[in-house]
């Protein structure tokens, strides 16, 4: 409870001062001397979100892999071995996305672009093979779960379990996806990695449609689909999260669907127009003046704007009906000035 108070207010210095001097005291027990390494780790890890010193930075979080190494391979329960499976693939994968973003600097050359992504795509295989290694300890310790019925706690704890377990399967797609990104567009190796991180996305989708991390896997199977230009797949998996009640748990989830459903309409031919105002009409109409400025719901109502339109002309076309032609049009002129007139992404393409 101390160290957790220590972390929890910033003291990480001093936490991993007492640490190191729970080595050798007498007031430490056998097993939290047994937890030292990871809890080490824990705490260089979270210390590292106050620093901005970059080489300070790579250094907290190489102390902190060859620690949770350490824990791993002197974990006394299947369970502190499973935590620092996956807290070492949490902290690969988030050493290879530090090397994904230095790569993206525009005043790189070429041959320097490509040794930070050489460098992060050898940080994603190895969280890949934590990650899988944290999956197997944690499917073990469920296969091997004794359920006591007479205690509400064991009940709570085989939920908590399955929960992380969930998350962890998410992970590894997650970075397949993240790796084919790195590579080029023509690389076999890109369509692969796209590939197995659409079919886990799915079996995830299927499994845990209940689970958050279900839920998740199928907006992420969405947006593999979308990258290997299935649109039309793609959007049978956004419908289903679409189509889910408008609660608040799931307005974000839902919004981002809808983003990346307005970019499969977009390369959709022909233009499906209807299918855009029947999935974003309703909620564009109760937008908040703070959520006509977001970004996410820029791009919605601009999609919106465009189907409108694209509606209106079809009907031209057809001779239909002028007044259902001129609401139309009002309704997308009405969208593109209000973007038009708001700092954004979409601004441009409203005022065009």
């Amino acid at each position: 409870q101390f160290l957790d108070a220590l972390r929890e207010q910033g003291y990480f210095d001093v936490a991993l001062d007492y640490l190191n001097e729970m080595e050798t005291s007498d007031l430490a027990s056998s097993e939290f001397k047994a937890t030292l390494p990871f809890e080490k780790a824990q705490t260089l890890i979270s210390s590292t979100t106050v620093i901005r010193d970059p080489q300070l930075l790579e250094e907290r979080l190489g102390q902190a892999e060859s620690l949770l190494e350490q824990a791993e391979a002197h974990a006394r329960t299947p369970e502190l071995k499973a935590r620092s499976q996956d807290y070492l693939g949490d902290l690969l994968f988030r050493r290879a996305r530090n090397y994904l973003a230095m790569a993206e600097n525009d005043r790189l050359t070429s041959s320097e672009k490509e040794v930070y992504l050489g460098q992060a795509r050898e940080y994603l295989k190895n969280a890949l093979t934590a990650y899988g290694k944290a999956r197997t300890s944690y499917r073990q310790i469920l296969d091997d779960y004794q359920l006591d019925l007479r205690n509400p706690e064991s009940k709570s704890r085989l939920k908590r379990l399955r929960a992380v377990y969930t998350v962890v399967r998410v992970k590894m797609p997650q970075i397949l996806e993240q790796l084919a990104d790195s590579l080029d567009a023509d690389d076999p190796e890109r369509a692969r990695s796209l590939e197995m991180a659409t079919s886990e996305f799915k079996d995830l989708w299927q499994k845990y449609p209940n689970f958050p991390a279900g839920l998740d896997s199928c907006l992420y199977a969405a947006r593999c689909l979308y990258k290997q230009e299935q649109f039309a797949e793609s959007l049978s998996y956004l419908q289903e999260i679409m189509s889910l009640s408008d609660t608040s748990a799931l307005q974000t989830l839902k919004r981002r669907a809808m983003v990346l459903a307005a970019d499969c309409w977009a390369r959709t031919s022909p233009y499906p127009y209807d299918d855009v105002i029947a999935n974003l009409e309703s909620y564009s109409e109760r937008l908040t003046r703070r959520e006509q400025r977001d970004p996410e719901w820029q791009r919605i109502q601009i999609e919106l704007a465009r189907a409108y339109h694209e509606k209106a002309a079809a009907l031209k076309e057809q001779n239909g009906d002028p007044g259902r032609i001129r609401n139309l049009e009002r309704d997308a002129a009405k969208l593109v000035k209000l973007l038009a007139r708001m700092p954004g992404d979409q601004r441009q393409q409203a005022q065009q």
